[in-house]
């Protein structure tokens, strides 16, 4: 299987959580992005991906979605993850040492209350936490850092300058397992739908397509839209339903709700993740 980024990346964490207990064991192979490790995927190099989704703090991670749009994946497992993110530098280096902090986007926006007390710090964007922190090693400039886990200071011979800098205490990732065939979920588990919807071009499509989940009982968990591209000012709608796909309920549902879209296709049906997984070192 494959994820985003390199060792120590908390993409990398989650993925060996989730798999260590596998039967014969996973082969664990880094991509360089997310549309990366969805290629490989696509073009049989890999069976399985976990791309990260949405986070609690920064909210959603559009090229995962934008890739689920693109219609060659199916979501077969959901993963949520508690993130504690580290500022890392060089071995004796202090916080008021450092001038530059790298890291992939999504961690900048998760600390931006620490970047923001320490306004002698520049943020720099890259491709990725852990390779963040490797970079950090190659230069050897005590006036660079990076923010990744404690798990990549280790990987990559780093000190933590700092730890828990992100802004909320709470803050979790959830990652979503793609393959290119659906995956069995027992009738009995508690399972999660999502699915993506284009609006047909009538007054009050949305908020009727949302009573028909309402009257069926069928709980919501998400409602995220993305622009179509080539289409200026028109909007996908991904959904995520807390039901079984099979289900008499949802198929009624899909039923009552496709003539409200001209788009509407089912992304997958998988098990709810109920706990949360420190990937924190």
């Amino acid at each position: 299987m494959t994820y985003q980024g390199v060792e120590g990346s908390y993409s990398h964490l989650a993925a060996q959580r989730t798999y260590a207990g596998r039967d014969g064991g996973v082969l664990l192979t880094g991509a360089d992005s997310f549309r990366a490790a969805a290629e490989a995927v696509v073009h049989g190099a890999a069976d399985l991906a976990l791309l990260p989704i949405e986070n609690t703090t920064a909210g959603s991670i559009n090229e995962t979605y934008d890739l689920l749009a693109e219609g060659h994946l199916t979501i077969t497992g959901e993963v949520v993850s508690a993130i504690e993110h580290c500022l890392l530098a060089l071995p004796g280096v202090k916080l008021e040492d450092l001038r530059v902090v790298m890291s992939h986007p999504q961690a900048l926006a998760q600390c931006q209350t620490f970047l923001r007390a320490h306004p002698h710090l520049r943020a720099q964007v890259e491709i990725d936490t852990a390779g963040s922190a490797r970079k950090v090693r190659e230069l050897g400039d005590p006036t660079y850092a990076a923010i990744a886990s404690a798990s990549a200071a280790t990987t990559y011979g780093l000190a933590v300058v700092s730890r828990g800098i992100q802004t909320e205490r709470g803050n979790a990732t959830r990652f979503v397992e793609v393959a290119l065939r659906p995956a069995p979920v027992p009738e009995g588990a508690t399972a999660k739908t999502s699915l993506v919807l284009a609006l047909a071009d009538r007054p009050g499509a949305l908020g009727e397509i949302l009573m028909r989940f309402a009257a069926r009982s069928i709980s919501l968990t998400k409602l995220e839209s993305r622009p179509i591209p080539a289409q200026p000012w028109s909007y996908r709608f991904y959904i995520d339903a807390l039901a079984h796909g099979a289900s008499e309920s949802f198929q009624a549902t899909l039923a009552d709700v496709k003539p409200l879209t001209t788009e509407l296709r089912v992304l997958g049906t998988y098990p709810a993740d109920t706990a949360s997984r420190p990937v924190s070192s």
